[in-house]
């Protein structure tokens, strides 16, 4: 908790910092427009995750909110990191023999609450029209294991905190485009793929599993 709070005040520091040298630059230069070199945003949006290499596994739909930043460094390149809570994660359908009884029916539901911080470098090719590609770290503030198990036409729900069999820390990397139009409201899609892995501990038959998640965002600038 500590590195997240950390990461969230630097994150605060910076927004502030480049937005002080922002105000400063167009207070010189009247012919300048704020809005050509500093912005700050708001977006949510729906994440399709998954976790890669779980043969199990199946996609969750679940939700990110969080705040961005972008700078432009020239004409038509900038950089937007952003502070991100997203709900990602994976479902599961499974059939488990149970000797002397028969098969038994469960649902699994995994829910792995991040908060994430992209960096995204931003090429623009047109107006309005982005390319964006850029690293990401997640620091893990929840995981959840939720299951159903039918049998013989009962259900019994439960529910796990499985915190400590998950890495703290996720690393990935982003690609996506986004279209802006002139009043500040913009789309992006995107797809984070995780470059480590998820769970702490493997038994003989697992492996390890990464972070995939699919996202569409909408959002507004000022």
């Amino acid at each position: 908790m500590k590195r997240i709070l950390l990461s969230i005040l630097a994150f605060g520091a910076f927004i502030l910092t480049v937005q002080g040298q922002t105000v400063s630059t167009t207070l010189d230069n009247t012919n300048s427009e704020k809005d050509e070199y500093f912005r700050i945003g708001v977006k949510g949006g729906l994440n399709f995750s998954n976790l890669i290499n779980d043969k199990d596994g199946k996609t969750k739909i679940s939700f990110h909110a969080g705040l961005s930043a972008e700078f432009f460094v020239i004409d038509k390149f900038s950089i937007q990191p952003e502070l991100l809570y997203s709900r990602q994660g994976a479902k599961a359908n499974l059939k488990d023999y149970v000797w002397g009884v028969g098969y038994s029916e469960i649902e699994a539901d995994l829910k792995l609450d991040y908060i994430n911080i992209p960096v995204m470098f931003k090429y623009y090719p047109t107006e309005g029209l982005s390319l964006q590609f850029g690293p990401q770290i997640g620091f893990l503030v929840n995981a959840v294991g939720d299951s159903t198990t039918s049998i013989f036409g009962s259900k019994y729900d439960s529910s796990e905190d499985v915190k400590d069999k998950i890495e703290a820390v996720d690393l990935g990397m982003n690609i996506g485009v986004g279209y802006e139009f002139s009043e500040g409201v913009f789309f992006d899609i995107r797809y984070n793929l995780g470059l480590k892995k998820v769970n702490k501990e493997l038994t003989p038959e697992e492996s390890n599993v990464q972070n995939g998640v699919f996202q569409l965002s909408v959002g507004l600038r000022f």
